[in-house]
């Protein structure tokens, strides 16, 4: 009777170890579904109170580990109105370098792109990022991105969100240009045709 209860708790635990294989199979491909549908529109996707509070907690996080931007970004949107960008016009923001990590989209826009697409939009409304369609298969990272209005940088979707009316923000150089960073000089990277 020893050897047959011991192969039934090996039954059972393959039975539970299957079942739980099934749900996060099942919950994988329901996040890349409802992910790849929102970055595939130029829609707002999730709901807009949680892309404006972890946008606006990412940023906090960011400064108080010493992250800073020297920008003037914050005064275009909100303060100086000598340099405020004009809320109803569609905007093309492109910079280089790229750098061996941007934190563009989850840092230095993060917030503007995020209040972009609410009704008290503070600056121009409709404000998406491009960034390497890679970035959307991380867990939490991608479903991040894709909340502060992150889009990937194809031409389909770039030509999508210009013909809109939408703003858009890019890095021309992308990856050719973060593989060639060099912290001793500034290289940048254009693409054919730009």
């Amino acid at each position: 009777p020893l050897p047959c209860l011991a192969a039934g708790m090996v039954s059972d635990k393959w039975q539970h170890l299957a079942a739980a294989a099934t749900v996060a199979g099942g919950a994988i491909a329901l996040r890349h579904t409802a992910l790849s549908s929102g970055t595939r529109t130029v829609q707002p996707w999730g709901p807009r109170w949680l892309a404006v509070g972890l946008a606006s907690t990412l940023g906090r996080v960011a400064n108080a580990l010493g992250v800073q931007f020297e920008s003037d970004t914050f005064e275009k949107w909100h303060q100086d109105p000598s340099k405020q960008l004009d809320p109803e016009r569609q905007y093309l923001c492109c910079w280089h370098p790229h750098g061996a990590l941007t934190f563009a989209a989850a840092f230095f826009t993060r917030d503007r792109a995020a209040q972009s697409t609410t009704a008290e939009a503070p600056g121009p409304k409709n404000w998406f990022v491009g960034i390497a369609n890679l970035l959307f298969r991380f867990p939490l990272l991608g479903d991040f991105l894709a909340l502060v209005n992150a889009r990937p940088v194809t031409q389909r979707m770039s030509e999508e969100i210009l013909s809109k009316g939408c703003s858009y923000a890019i890095q021309p150089g992308g990856v050719p240009e973060q593989v060639a960073t060099d912290h001793r000089r500034e290289l940048l990277v254009f693409p054919p045709n730009l």
